[in-house]
């Protein structure tokens, strides 16, 4: 320490708010998305061109997605990494125009998704669409042959919903995304 040359206040002061900045940014990152590092490697998801958000947006395309948990909500792409957000209190996500905006109009913007259900060694996957498009933060609800409900899962940014350990052949299982304001909901049954 002695051959360190003394920092005045400013300086100090200076220093420990870029770094609480820092900290601050890296929790919130890791707060954001932190179901990246459970799934496949990015370069992997991005090769197969099934994340919601690429590394870079296309000339032309947005960097918006909708979200599958509010039609309140959208996800920014950024990096390749969705970040949630929020629409005003009042609005709705506009799927077409890509803003936030009057329920009513939002609402004749509506798509429609669609789930698919297959057995995988981790357990049962179900992947939620909307247009092609995997959707992200979509919770969907898997229910076993006797309409008891087996798990429930979130999509991560591929569109895929995992319930592990669940030690079946997807024979006679539901899964079911129930929708938003702004996107059907959906189901499909493992064939027996």
């Amino acid at each position: 320490m002695a051959d360190r040359p003394q920092q005045n206040r400013e300086e100090r002061m200076m220093w420990g708010v870029t770094k609480r900045a820092a900290v601050a940014a890296a929790v919130v990152v890791g707060a954001v998305w932190p179901a990246a590092a459970a799934a496949a490697p990015a370069e992997e998801r991005a090769a197969a061109g099934e994340t919601v958000c690429p590394d870079r947006n296309p000339e032309g395309s947005t960097p918006y997605r909708p979200v599958g948990t509010s039609a309140g909500q959208f996800a920014e792409c950024t990096r390749g990494v969705p970040v949630l957000l929020d629409c005003p209190k009042g609005l709705l996500w506009n799927l077409r125009l890509n803003v936030c905006d009057w329920p009513w109009r939002a609402k004749e913007t509506v798509a429609a998704t669609e789930t698919l259900l297959r057995p995988t060694p981790e357990g049962l996957s179900a992947r939620v669409t909307w247009e092609g498009e995997p959707l992200y933060r979509a919770e969907v609800v898997i229910t076993a042959p006797d309409g008891t409900e087996a798990c429930s899962a979130w999509t991560d940014d591929t569109g895929r919903a995992l319930c592990e350990d669940l030690d079946a052949d997807g024979s006679g299982y539901t899964a079911r995304y129930e929708g938003t304001e702004i996107l059907t909901g959906s189901s499909a049954t493992g064939a027996g």
